[in-house]
């Protein structure tokens, strides 16, 4: 979840002391989620991943509002709210927030959806693990980022890993 990385030490104190604050907060994403999954039915992926990413776009929105209320002063320029901090010196990284959001988390999960109608619920959670490598992929390829030796090992573990799963998989099926 894009909202776990902290602006400031304040959400990571928060972990710290309610350290089962995410699990919770996943786990009510779940229940919500296989909510609206009965409510839509079986053939409505598309409005069901728009339920998912508006959510997630509010519960982000809603964090970052309670932990840093004078960003949401600057964003709507409030006037009894800007004397806490002025517009020019706050730097939000807008370019990472949207990299993360749109073209790492919303693309895997929209290929997920779409791998959904053509293969196992399974198979298409692989797609789903292969996030991170995609993230990366894409910063390397678009943001001029480089991999260190402990990103191309962590990204071959992943790797190896989806592809042992469907070889495994494929073996059992045979037998």
């Amino acid at each position: 979840m894009p909202w776990i990385t902290p602006l400031s030490d304040s959400m990571c104190a928060i972990f710290r002391t309610h350290p089962s604050l995410p699990p919770h907060i996943r786990h009510r994403q779940i229940f919500r989620t296989e909510h609206w999954s009965r409510r839509l039915g079986a053939d409505s992926s598309l409005p069901l991943m728009s339920v998912v990413l508006t959510t997630t776009m509010a519960a982000s929105a809603g964090a970052v509002a309670i932990l840093h209320p004078e960003y949401l002063s600057s964003l709507l320029h409030h006037p009894l709210l800007t004397s806490l901090q002025s517009w020019g010196s706050i730097t939000l990284p807008w370019r990472e927030a949207l990299y993360t959001g749109l073209f790492t988390t919303d693309a895997v999960l929209l290929m997920e959806v779409f791998a959904l109608k053509d293969v196992s619920s399974t198979d298409a959670a692989i797609v789903y693990t292969l996030e991170p490598v995609l993230g990366a992929a894409l910063a390397f390829a678009f943001l001029g980022e480089r991999w260190t030796p402990r990103g191309w090992v962590g990204a071959a573990l992943i790797v190896g890993s989806s592809v042992f799963s469907q070889v495994a998989n494929s073996k059992g099926k045979e037998e």
